[in-house]
């Protein structure tokens, strides 16, 4: 399972392992750049269409004619 966060993610990593989670180990955490996402609540509206592609842990969003892209960081979970 993958869990991606933009807040807080290593306390959320360290609250995984301090409370055992079970098969924590098999755990992918990705923290999300809060940069991309404030770009993208700038542009929210009633109807949106996204284009959105992957490439090596970048992101790349399009939203009309807003360009946005950030980097996805791999966060370790204590073991």
């Amino acid at each position: 399972m993958a869990i991606y966060a933009w807040k807080n993610v290593e306390q959320l990593a360290a609250a995984i392992a301090e409370r055992g989670v079970h098969r924590a180990d098999e755990l992918v955490l990705r923290a999300l750049p809060v940069e991309l996402l404030d770009g993208v609540v700038a542009t929210l509206d009633r109807i949106n269409r996204w284009d959105l592609s992957v490439t090596g842990g970048q992101l790349y969003l399009a939203i009309g004619a807003t360009q946005l892209e950030g980097a996805v960081q791999p966060v370790a979970i204590p073991t």
